[in-house]
């Protein structure tokens, strides 16, 4: 963005108004830029050279309080933390199995209903174990969980 960048401006607009949705259009492939995001307050990012029905997919589950992260970014996350070969450092957090199975569904880009369908769990039930994974690691939402999922290896592609 030419007068400031996505990072700033997300900071900027959550300070305006905190309950802003924000999908972040990108081309980045660096961990480091999604982590100061997501920190910044991101809900969803998608690439700049998505289609309509994925950007419409992003809408609706960020509309529905859920995070969104488009294939594409997160095949470019994976690349750059194996092309970094650099050891993240491993945070000590124990979920459940239930929980890490939520998370990778949740990096699939599946709502709420969706991976209760799949693990043939209630809504709610995938909600509490969202609810739980954000208090063991301070995320704040589900993109910040599938970060934290990548760098410590729960996620597995």
């Amino acid at each position: 963005m030419p007068v400031v960048d996505g990072i700033s401006a997300t900071i900027e607009s959550k300070k305006i108004n905190e309950n802003i949705k924000i999908i972040a259009l990108t081309m980045h492939d660096d961990i480091d830029y999604y982590t100061r995001m997501t920190e910044a307050g991101v809900d969803g990012f998608v690439s700049k050279d998505t289609n309509s029905k994925e950007l419409e997919l992003a809408i609706k589950n960020v509309l529905n309080n859920e995070s969104y992260f488009s294939q594409k970014v997160l095949e470019n996350v994976i690349l750059d933390l194996n092309s970094k070969k650099r050891k993240i450092p491993k945070i000590d957090i124990s979920f459940s199995v239930r929980e890490k199975d939520v998370l990778q569904e949740m990096a699939k880009g599946l709502s709420n209903q969706e991976i209760s369908e799949q693990l043939f769990i209630s809504p709610r039930t995938v909600e509490r174990h969202k609810e739980n994974m954000y208090k063991k690691t301070n995320c704040k939402n589900g993109i910040c969980l599938i970060i934290f999922g990548l760098k410590n290896s729960i996620i597995k592609f």
